[in-house]
């Protein structure tokens, strides 16, 4: 990445197999942090062969997420739960909530894509268990620290309300609520056990809320969605000139109902190869949920649309994504965790020099480096090996392809040189946790027909060749691409 920006591709060979696959997208430094939030789309690619990549599984779970974190003895809680099937895919529910002496509860019932919620007064001694299919789920263990949270989210203000098991020492001092890692409130709560946060003029997206003790330390924490819908651009797409046959022109306009600043941009697509019916993920979604929350997401599009049920869904979204436990044990010692990455600094170069024809190391010696590039740059840098004859050169940066030389720099008295280089540092592989999604997509027939059809034609064709085009122009040089790169970075205002 340079300025913020990449440009690439990844070849896909012909052999794969039919299947859905993942991309992930990341820098080391972003590995730092919780590895759950690491760039993920999935990509249906139609190949020879339409075998599963991934065997079924049968096992269904059932996983329920106390409001605020912990489940609180002796005061009620709301309890959000989450079915899906073993493929990971939401299944509906219908279970029994018990106790451990078999006693029953209350009743669950999934109301969105497996999600739902219920209340619950946990009695201290006792443990809890879903019923379900036959099968035994457990619910957290019941815990005597921490506050029972429960939010109510309008359309300009969220409302809370909290209770503690008893005086345990846990009483909430202040609020502070993030967006995309940038704070945007923080506010004190009061001697009342209830309060409202107003949510008028923030951005719409994912709103974290932490309940803080006067000690600094988390007693609760929420998601809740701001929906301002300031995104929303009317805007009316208008057919100028219409026409279906090959190489036919098409004219259309948008116009829009008021002035509108910023860019955009319009894909034209063929709707054979398109999933029928409404899209499942479209460019709001992927913004502001998908990619600000961990775990699978299932038709994602559906919580921004017209459906009256769509903002209560969406608030199970929150509740059972992107949740955790409070480890009390962890925050009291206050270690934070080591970073297990630093910045690679672009290009890194680095190696051990020999004096050539000997085994005696090119030791505590200057190092000159010259690079030249194929858009006709030129650099020089002087490097410093150490006692042992190796050096790093760390941030070089050019584009496409390099020719390095290395030599000498005492005149006359140059000694030839052997340069044994390290790995190259650009290609890196890093440890991450397995994906848990589903392994497979459902496609409609008639796009996996169509699909299939335009393969085989593929296939039998062995391709067409083109005629050769010509680009006639100047490549940019590098000090070009910095300057028209980063000029926005240090602009001045």
């Amino acid at each position: 990445m340079f300025g913020g920006v990449t440009y690439g591709q990844i070849d896909i060979p012909d052999t794969l197999p039919t299947g859905t696959y993942r991309i992930r997208a990341y820098t080391p430094l972003m590995l730092n942090h919780e590895r759950d939030f690491v760039y993920s789309t999935p990509i249906r690619v139609y190949g020879r062969s339409n075998k599963p990549l991934v065997a079924a599984n049968n096992s269904s779970t059932l996983t329920f997420f106390p409001e605020g974190g912990n489940l609180i003895v002796g005061v009620e809680n709301t309890i959000a739960f989450k079915a899906t099937s073993g493929e990971g895919l939401p299944e509906n529910v219908s279970a029994i909530i018990q106790d451990n002496t078999g006693a029953n509860q209350t009743q669950i019932s999934s109301f969105h894509d497996g999600m739902g919620v219920f209340k619950l007064t946990p009695v201290n001694g006792k443990t809890y268990q879903a019923i379900w299919n036959g099968k035994s789920f457990p619910l957290p263990v019941p815990s005597d620290k921490g506050i029972a949270l429960h939010l109510q989210h309008s359309r300009s203000a969220i409302s809370y309300s909290y209770a503690r098991s008893g005086d345990n020492g846990f009483a909430p001092s202040y609020i502070i609520g993030q967006m995309q890692h940038q704070v945007v409130f923080k506010q004190a709560v009061g001697s009342h056990s209830s309060g409202s946060i107003p949510t008028a003029a923030f951005n719409s997206g994912i709103l974290q809320v932490t309940f803080f003790n006067k000690d600094g330390m988390p007693l609760a924490e929420r998601l809740v969605f701001v929906n301002n819908k300031e995104y929303v651009v009317n805007a009316v797409l208008n057919a100028q000139q219409v026409a279906t046959k090959a190489r036919g022109k098409n004219r259309y306009t948008i116009d829009f109902k008021e002035p509108v600043n910023g860019n955009f941009s319009i894909a034209v697509t063929d709707d054979n190869y398109n999933e029928p019916g409404p899209r499942k993920d479209n460019i709001v979604s992927s913004l502001l949920l998908t990619s600000d929350i961990p775990g699978y997401v299932h038709n994602p599009a559906f919580y921004f649309g017209d459906n009256k049920d769509a903002d209560k869904a969406l608030d199970l979204v929150m509740l059972t994504n992107g949740w955790r436990r409070f480890s009390w044990n962890k925050i009291i010692s206050n270690t934070p965790p080591r970073p297990g990455y630093t910045d690679p600094g672009y290009i890194s170069l680095s190696g051990q020099v020999n004096v050539r024809g000997s085994k005696k190391n090119f030791a505590e010696r200057d190092l000159l480096v010259w690079v030249a590039t194929s858009d006709s740059g030129r650099a020089l840098e002087l490097v410093k090996t150490d006692a042992e004859g190796r050096f790093k050169m760390d941030s070089v940066v050019f584009f496409d392809k390099a020719k390095i030389l290395f030599s000498d720099i005492m005149g006359n008295k140059s000694q030839f040189i052997t340069v044994k280089l390290d790995t190259d540092s650009l290609y890196k592989t890093f440890n991450l946790p397995p994906l848990l999604m589903p392994p497979a997509v459902n496609t409609g027939t008639s796009l996996i027909n169509n699909m299939q059809g335009a393969y085989s034609s593929y296939a039998r064709g062995g391709g067409v060749l083109l005629d050769n085009v010509n680009i006639e122009g100047r490549r940019l040089t590098l000090d070009e691409l910095e300057k028209n790169m980063l000029a926005d970075f240090f602009r001045e205002y």
